[in-house]
């Protein structure tokens, strides 16, 4: 389903959109294969969740994780896994050999070790999950080293692209690349003197008059650009910013004692290069309490860290977070920077913020928008979910993306299995959970992957000041509602499912295409609501839990969200 930011505002339905909304209503008999409607008193109950963002602290949790990269010791060196894509079939295979040699030499260093792998394993890295991690993990791989060759666009043919990507053995996803271009020249060689020569492996083959061409490596690839692509199987990089440049940074590992902290600089700190792992991080500025965050560093990523001192009332901030990061930023018409964007000196007023990704031909189209009003003293977080995916492996309440919220006492997200909640509360009614910063979007359509289970419990969706919509798995019932403002749900439908999962794991699908007006809720791929919705711009996502689950047990193991133009 698709989520647009629904700022419903004080607008009521037309009448005509009212009847049939109704209509629909009354009339809309889901063809599902794997649920069943039911209609019990129960659903009376279903009530909208409170958001209340709990301050952010250090976690004393040790959650456990599947991801091996981030539980299991380094061993000395970088290990990777090399996984070499066919010759070129118009290209000499000598010259593409000569070319290999050379390219993987250029991108090649001391302590790095290339790992074997069964073939059976190899052959399944193209869609990396679970069923390979085993084997990854015994072996400590850090990087998968995938080299494709590719034929350049000149029309004679004369060169070709050797290409790296660094991939994470953990979700296969690219951490970085870097190309080696080719092209190919005649040169005459002279046999006696041996000067030219072609290594396969551990033969060595000289040149004669028949070998006429040899590959020349053009441009030589820079060596920090080198050092940076094989350094992204193990190292990622921090960013610190903040509304006060005189904000001195320390940093500690996770375990370490509190004074053993070094400073690494005042705000902004950027491009930090750190091993993947966790790490304490402390702010501190004269005549304020020190700030304290948890960080945590993945291979070939980047963490941005904002911090804002409500004690300052005179500054007025906007950051704008984007998923994924370096798109462009306008604001009123006029190009403020990539994101994550941070203005520690922006003026009171209203602003025009839009967010452009790149296309074909270097042309920019409109990806998010969104208006934001900034009073003196304003510290406000706009985050535009472009194309996102949280695979629930670090704590994402860690991030600047989300924010743990709870009504009553405590709470803590964890990463075991997938993301799971723990409070100190007992009242059973209290929802606890995960919220989004605010965030604009058009149309869009995001997915979690919920674990169905004896006495889990878990809300989905979006909710604004004036419409919101949510979904929510009570074991194996599932109950879809929209509601105005605070008021009570104006339609709920609730259904069982009458399949079990062969995994224990159904989808949630939430789309909305703002053109339509239009809003759906699907489980599994079969619809349980269909109804009419006004375009809006500002909410927060919500993936929360009733207190009397929030006991540590997965209750869900992915979210994804991707906006879309139905222009």
């Amino acid at each position: 389903m698709a989520f647009s930011m629904i700022n419903m505002g004080n607008q009521k339905f037309s009448n005509i959109y009212f009847v049939s909304f109704i209509l629909a209503t009354i009339l809309f008999q889901p063809g599902c294969t794997s649920l069943r409607e039911i209609r019990e008193g129960a659903v009376q109950n279903f009530i909208l969740p409170l958001i209340k963002i709990q301050e952010r602290s250090l976690s004393s949790e040790s959650a456990g994780s599947d991801d091996f990269k981030l539980v299991d010791s380094r061993m000395s060196g970088i290990r990777l896994v090399l996984r070499r894509g066919a010759f070129l079939s118009d290209v000499p295979e000598n010259i593409q050999s000569h070319a290999w040699f050379i390219a993987s030499r250029t991108v090649s260093a001391p302590d790095v070790q290339l790992v074997e792998l069964p073939a059976e394993i190899l052959a399944k890295l193209d869609h990396i999950d679970a069923s390979v991690h085993p084997a990854l993990r015994e072996k400590h791989i850090d990087g998968i080293l995938d080299v494709k060759f590719s034929q350049t666009e000149e029309s004679d043919n004369r060169g070709f692209v050797v290409s790296f990507r660094m991939l994470d053995p953990y979700d296969g996803k690219e951490l970085s690349s870097i190309k080696c271009i080719f092209q190919i020249r005649s040169r005459r060689v002279d046999p006696a003197h041996q000067a030219e020569f072609v290594r396969t492996g551990g033969k060595i083959s000289f040149l004669n008059d028949d070998s006429d061409q040899m590959p020349v490596l053009t441009p030589v690839p820079e060596d920090n650009a080198v050092r940076d692509f094989i350094w992204s199987s193990i190292t990622g990089k921090l960013n610190v910013l903040s509304t006060a440049g005189e904000t001195e940074v320390l940093l500690a590992k996770e375990d370490a004692r509190a004074d053993t902290a070094q400073p690494i600089g005042k705000t902004p700190v950027t491009g930090w290069r750190l091993d993947e792992g966790k790490y304490r991080l402390s702010v501190r500025r004269r005549g304020q309490a020190s700030v304290e965050r948890e960080v945590q560093i993945r291979a070939g990523r980047t963490s941005d860290v904002f911090i804002t001192w409500p004690e300052d009332p005179g500054i007025t901030a906007l950051s704008v977070l984007t998923a994924p990061p370096g798109l462009r930023i306008s604001l009123n018409g006029t190009v403020a920077g990539n994101s994550p964007l941070f203005l520690t000196g922006a003026g009171e007023g209203s602003y025009a913020v839009e967010v452009s990704r790149s296309g074909e031909g270097g042309q920019y189209r409109i990806a998010g928008e969104s208006n934001v009003s900034l009073a003196k003293g304003d510290q406000k977080v706009r985050v535009f979910f472009i194309d996102h995916t949280e695979d629930f492996n670090v704590s994402p309440g860690s991030t600047d993306y989300w924010q743990l919220s709870t009504t009553d006492g405590t709470i803590q997200s964890g990463i075991a299995g997938g993301l799971f909640f723990k409070t100190t509360s007992k009242a059973p009614d209290v929802w606890q959970g995960l919220v989004s910063r605010e965030f604009a979007f058009e149309s869009f359509v995001t997915e979690i992957e919920v674990v169905e289970g004896s006495g889990n419990i878990l809300g989905f969706g979006v909710i604004t000041d004036d419409d919101s919509f949510l979904a929510e798995m009570n074991s194996d019932r599932y109950t879809v509602a929209s509601f105005q403002g605070k008021n009570a749900a104006r339609l709920v439908n609730t259904f069982q499912s009458i399949q079990p999962s062969q995994t224990g794991v159904r989808k949630i699908k939430l789309s909305y295409n703002r053109t339509a007006g239009k809003i759906e809720a699907r489980l599994d791929g079969d619809v349980m609501y269909e109804g009419f919705w006004n375009p809006g711009r500002i909410g927060n996502l919500v993936v929360m839990t009733r207190s009397t689950s929030a006991d540590g047990r997965p209750l869900a193991r992915r979210l994804t969200i991707k906006t879309f133009s139905d222009k």
